[in-house]
């Protein structure tokens, strides 16, 4: 679909748009859901965490981001995205497969975890994400929020400006590449990982109308008390937190994406009580849920002509 993004027609389009059924598809928060949040079917995203932790359901994993990691997302990947705290962002590049050579010319010049997963992510069976867990390396972070606020005052930028940003890319990854942290593997930058934390919210994600501290001690082989201080000591928020804003979070996906009623909503993300629902999706948004769904508008990807489409989320 290379054409230049019409905010009426995004309304109306559904999965079979993009490529056929049986295909993943990018950037669909749910195959139950139709409206996709952006307009390319075929494209590698680059999320970076910004002022949050993240988690990242990829069809039927889930990436535990901290603030300041980055994740690949192969062409077609299923993938959800829960921001921790609403003041943060989660910027997003996406990247035309057929240029990734292109625009990172001396990444493809040795073997490195990113080539690998640029190289092999549009084949069958191929990756589906590349987490790199890199909050703790120094690189250029002024990169995606520059870029984003670039792309979005400059729709159609020029040849030599997007030569730029290019460089500027490949440049971070070099950058984290030449780690000693990534060299060593002491950060796992590799595609289809897990770890506990991943694997413990991938559970809560999957059970949300029902889920409990109990019941996910249980299920994962757990000590009650053991997992409530891992979850403390990983994320710095307690279990029922963490379940309290994935549950919203949910919320609000349905409330943007579905016609279900905010009772319906309510039961089906684990919460009976009504009044209670509402004081704590207020607390957390500001409004109830029914001016949340009021107030949603599609937020327009920006079309740039040639490699890059850079956006960011909020």
């Amino acid at each position: 679909m290379n054409q230049e993004y019409d905010p009426a027609l995004i309304e109306h389009l559904n999965m079979n748009d993009f490529t056929e059924a049986d295909r993943r598809m990018d950037a669909f928060p749910s195959r139950k859901y139709d409206i996709p949040p952006t307009y390319l079917g075929d494209t590698i995203g680059i999320h970076y965490a910004s002022g949050t932790d993240v988690t990242v359901q990829i069809e039927k994993q889930t990436v535990y981001m901290e603030d300041g990691d980055i994740l690949l997302l192969a062409p077609y990947a299923v993938h959800r995205t829960h921001l921790m705290n609403t003041d943060g962002d989660i910027f997003n590049i996406v990247l035309r497969p057929s240029k990734t050579a292109e625009v990172f010319p001396r990444l493809f010049l040795y073997d490195n975890p990113v080539r690998a997963f640029l190289e092999n992510c549009m084949m069958p069976n191929g990756p589906l994400f590349l987490h790199l867990p890199v909050h703790s390396l120094v690189f250029d972070r002024a990169f995606f929020p520059e870029a984003s606020a670039f792309y979005r005052h400059n729709t159609r930028p020029d040849r030599q400006s997007m030569l730029l940003w290019e460089n500027r890319l490949e440049h971070l990854f070099l950058e984290l590449l030449a780690a000693p942290e990534l060299q060593t593997g002491k950060t796992e930058p590799v595609s289809n990982s897990s770890n506990n934390l991943s694997r413990i919210l991938g559970y809560v994600q999957r059970n949300l109308s029902t889920v409990s501290l109990q019941s996910t001690a249980a299920d994962l082989g757990w000590n009650a008390s053991h997992l409530s201080r891992y979850i403390k000591q990983r994320t710095g928020r307690s279990f029922t937190d963490i379940i309290r804003v994935l549950r919203l979070d949910e919320a609000t996906t349905l409330l943007s994406h579905t016609d279900l009623s905010v009772d319906e909503i309510m039961e089906q993300v684990g919460y009976s009580g009504k009044a209670n629902f509402y004081t704590i999706f207020n607390e957390r948004f500001g409004v109830t849920p029914f001016q949340y769904r009021l107030s949603q508008k599609k937020t327009a990807g920006l079309f740039c002509p040639d490699s890059l489409l850079c956006y960011g989320l909020v």
